[in-house]
């Protein structure tokens, strides 16, 4: 894990199998949650598969470690709450803009893009939900069911 977790970092979402052999494997070799070093980064990861126990850990951490270069107690915070509120990355959604990302909880799924350009957009994704998105900003919308019009 280099540097530290921001939108970019979703991908190590995309496999949450192999990304709990990974913290699995981290934890047998450390003999529980005991990070030595990088625990903010840890602790991130961790919430990729489990942010109710990413929670509980930073919860312990966050008063006596010094967050990695970079990084700072409100950003991982932050990417905790969120994918607590949102779910785990879900892959078997595509959109026709490369700067999006859908989460799903449950039968839930959360749609999130962002629109570089210099006028609104509509992204649409492959499972039929669309998302107008203003020139500059990030747009989310949730939707029971899977699809969403806004």
């Amino acid at each position: 894990m280099l540097g530290w977790f921001h939108a970019g970092s979703l991908y190590l979402g995309r496999f949450p199998d192999f990304a709990q052999r990974s913290y699995d494997a981290l934890l047998q070799a450390r003999g529980g949650p005991h990070w030595k070093t990088w625990q903010d980064l840890v602790v991130m990861y961790r919430a990729l598969t489990d942010p109710a126990d990413a929670a509980r850990q930073w919860s312990a951490l966050a008063p006596t470690v010094a967050p990695e270069a970079g990084n700072s107690r409100a950003n991982v915070a932050q990417w905790i709450e969120t994918l607590a509120l949102a779910g785990r990355v879900d892959r078997s959604v595509a959109a026709d803009s490369p700067l999006y990302a859908v989460f799903r909880d449950g039968g839930e799924r959360t749609y999130v893009a962002y629109n570089a350009r210099s006028s609104a957009v509509t992204v649409r994704f492959s499972d039929g939900a669309r998302l107008g998105v203003e020139p500059g900003a990030f747009r989310g919308a949730a939707a029971g069911g899977g699809s969403v019009s806004v």
